[in-house]
């Protein structure tokens, strides 16, 4: 009987044994292909502003709809940039140039040559804009811009993404 016992422990032992916990390699699952989509099919357009260097007025942004479809083909916009002083001087004689604007656009009908150029920078979604021309000195007292400020207006076929003043940091 103790032989019995003796084998049903070693054979217990083999198989808690056998099945060792030594797999070192973690597995991840692919991530999901992302979804994109032409930006004249979309019925919203959100863009997020991933970056904003002031002087040169240089964008980076994402373009979605508002189910998280990226989109691409976007070529119509209305880019404007507000530059202002980080504080206004108390002289009333100042205050004639105390801020600047600048404006760029492109028309989705082509009716006007586009100013800037807006680039895909990839197939996901993903576009830069240089504002080519944008002169802060040329439009306010020079060296007087410190605040900068961006109005970006995305059109589709369907849709243009809701307007919003972003601050450069």
């Amino acid at each position: 009987m103790k032989k019995l016992y003796i084998t049903a422990l070693l054979a217990s032992l083999t198989l808690i044994g056998g099945c060792s916990d030594d797999d070192d390699e973690v597995i991840v699952p692919p991530e999901p292909p992302l979804a994109v989509a032409d930006i004249d099919s979309a019925s919203v357009i959100l863009l997020e502003l991933g970056s904003f260097d002031g002087p040169s007025g240089e964008l980076g942004f994402t373009l979605s709809d508002d189910k998280g479809v990226r989109l691409t083909g976007a070529s119509a916009y209305s880019i404007h940039y507000l530059g202002m002083p980080d504080e206004p001087s108390r002289k009333p004689k100042s205050w004639q140039r105390w801020h600047a604007i600048s404006s760029f656009h492109c028309p989705a009908d082509n009716s006007a040559p586009c100013t800037g150029i807006l680039d895909a920078v990839d197939d996901k979604g993903n576009y830069r804009f240089t504002a080519d021309g944008l002169d802060w000195d040329s439009l306010a007292t020079p060296d007087a811009v410190g605040i900068y400020k961006v109005a970006i207006q995305i059109h589709g076929a369907l849709a243009s993404n809701q307007v919003e003043l972003m601050t450069a940091n």
